[in-house]
């Protein structure tokens, strides 16, 4: 396939373990023991998401390396909306910033006050990054901060890339936006190296930023896999599970770059439809054994078992749903 989109992962090994030595969970599988996983339906946590935004579409970083961002507001994102579903509460605040992830991750996470290194950036950085300095949604903070460009309503290319320089909040920021981002921080971010952690995480309602070289051929078969094919240094999330032919779902941050429309399952939303697929486990493997892949969770505690498929199905009858979009009754 010839890739016509960006990149933007940087493998960096001396940064993961700076992390990891001073995360108080750094691996999934030594704080996992209480989740189960019943390998038996569908777990598709985009189906969240679109409890609170049902016209989403993944963020395109067209020809820019700022797909480490654009993977970790989608995961961040989605595990909000899972949590909100799981207390069936209506407290959403939009999607996560995808300008603010990359400018932590290449500055505030690295100790920095600027950096001039090309673009592109690392898991482990911006995990550091969000859990240090917390997140902010596509909100106005304008007023509250008096920068202008602090309007983070409507996603820019250019202001991801401008604040990879400058860091969260732009040049004139002068941690402005370092402060509100604070009081909303990620809880845990947990190292995953493996197709059956990744899997049971997403099975309680816990996606993955997944970081890797590996790529993929841009057509998918029958079932919506996707084989193997050249390198990518790529960010990704990974939001679903399945059982029929064992996969993870993951999306990618390249518009609809996919032409054919072999897509499981088959009501999958339009704005995931061509920029989605599924992977094999042994492919999961591959991808998650480079050690820059992290499960988030909104507990400073670690993991907490949950049946969110269950918890949506509940919620949805409750409201008298009666389309009850996807498939949820009829797994």
């Amino acid at each position: 396939m010839r890739i016509r989109f960006g990149f933007g992962w940087r493998r960096d090994d001396s940064a993961t373990e700076s992390f990891l030595a001073s995360n108080k969970h750094p691996l999934f599988d030594l704080c996992s023991s209480s989740l189960e996983s019943h390998q038996t339906e569908d777990v598709l946590l985009y189906e969240n998401l679109l409890e609170f935004n049902q016209n989403f579409v993944p963020f395109f970083q067209k020809d820019k390396g700022i797909c480490v961002g654009c993977a970790a507001a989608h995961v961040i994102s989605t595990t909000q909306a899972t949590e909100l579903v799981v207390d069936d509460s209506e407290a959403w605040n939009g999607m996560a910033s995808v300008e603010s992830l990359y400018g932590l991750s290449r500055v505030e996470a690295r100790g920095y006050k600027r950096n001039n290194g090309g673009d592109g950036s690392n898991g482990s950085m911006v995990c550091r990054g969000a859990l240090k300095f917390g997140v902010v949604t596509q909100q106005d903070y304008s007023k509250e901060t008096g920068v202008r460009s602090h309007d983070l309503r409507k996603f820019s290319i250019s202001k991801t890339v401008d604040w990879g320089k400058y860091g969260s909040g732009g040049r004139y920021d002068r941690g402005k936006l370092d402060r509100v981002s604070k009081r909303f921080p990620l809880k845990t971010a947990s190292l995953v190296t493996s197709f059956d952690g990744c899997a049971k995480g997403i099975e309680n309602g816990y996606c993955t930023i997944v970081c890797s070289n590996v790529g993929y051929e841009d057509v998918r078969d029958k079932d919506g896999f996707c084989k193997r094919s050249g390198e990518w240094n790529h960010a990704m999330a990974i939001v679903g599970v399945r059982w029929d032919r064992p996969g993870l779902l993951v999306v990618n941050s390249w518009s609809n770059y996919i032409k054919d429309t072999n897509m499981y399952p088959n009501d999958i939303p339009a704005g995931l439809l061509r920029s989605s697929f599924w992977i094999s486990p042994d492919d999961a493997n591959l991808m998650l054994k480079q050690n820059d892949s992290y499960i988030l969770s909104p507990f400073e505690h670690g993991f907490e078992p949950r049946s969110v498929n269950n918890l949506l199905r509940n919620r949805l009858l409750r409201r008298g749903d009666k389309n009850l979009r996807h498939r949820l009754l009829r797994r």
